[in-house]
């Protein structure tokens, strides 16, 4: 298969190769330099998997082959990448056929624990992206409200609302102002507590959650103005990592 490409083994660093088999399944070849950074081998990862992916299959098989802890890594680039990108974050079309990834079936590496703590950064990093892709229709603060005190109450977070009415008490001005440019008073400081309860470690996170940001009394040009959903990220990325967290069971408490 290589001669008929024309290319050489240690070529499949930078082109992986497929083929159909006889079956009609799909087979992605891949060669992983381990003697570069994490960051070039988890590109050549993800170039083997885009191919695999992109035909939308309900399930795929990972093959890592080499010394132990080389695996290892591959296992672990593999099936994370595959976690995150194997499902289908919201669209707004009238018809969506695509098909997310309903299994993974991994060979040569059998980690469970590794496995177990890729999979609570897998859902973390899937609910960022979730709710940083969704339309400020679908995410208002009321919304946002919502959803945020389900999850607490899902994964057993300590809860705290702060809605306008409190917040002008307390003197929190700034907020107040900028909440002022949606008719809608249903803005909010929201504080989530994961506790682990063999550790007195404690990290606080402070994520920005402005669930469509105009730009004030200069409103943004056109062309910015359509992104200006992702303007809530920085709460998305905080959320995730208490998903993470919770998942995974870090020792560590997180304000």
């Amino acid at each position: 298969m290589l001669a008929q490409r024309n290319l050489k083994v240690n070529e499949l660093t930078n082109t992986p190769i497929s083929a159909n088999a006889a079956n009609g399944a799909l087979i992605t070849w891949a060669m992983l330099d381990f003697s570069t950074d994490t960051f070039t081998i988890q590109t050549q990862v993800r170039k083997a998997r885009q191919l695999l992916l992109a035909e939308m299959s309900k399930s795929i098989s990972i093959v890592v082959i080499g010394e132990p802890a080389q695996r290892k890594l591959a296992a672990e680039l593999a099936v994370y990448g595959a976690w995150v990108n194997g499902i289908m974050l919201p669209e707004h079309k009238k018809i969506d056929k695509r098909k997310p990834l309903r299994k993974i079936e991994l060979f040569g590496f059998s980690d469970k624990q590794a496995l177990a703590s890729l999979k609570a950064q897998a859902e973390g990093n899937i609910l960022c992206r979730e709710l940083t892709v969704l339309p400020p229709n679908e995410l208002t603060p009321a919304l946002y409200r919502a959803r945020v005190k389900k999850l607490a109450q899902q994964h057993g977070w300590k809860h705290m609302e702060f809605d306008l009415k409190e917040l002008r008490k307390l003197g929190a001005g700034a907020f107040v102002a900028v909440a002022q440019g949606s008719a809608d008073e249903d803005a909010a400081i929201v504080h989530l507590r994961y506790t682990h309860p063999e550790t007195k470690q404690t990290v606080g996170l402070v994520g920005k959650g402005i669930c469509f940001d105009t730009g004030g009394h200069i409103l943004q040009p056109t062309r910015y103005m359509h992104g200006m959903h992702v303007a809530m990220n920085g709460s998305a990325v905080a959320l995730g990592i208490l998903l993470t967290a919770s998942q995974g069971k870090l020792p560590v408490n997180i304000d």
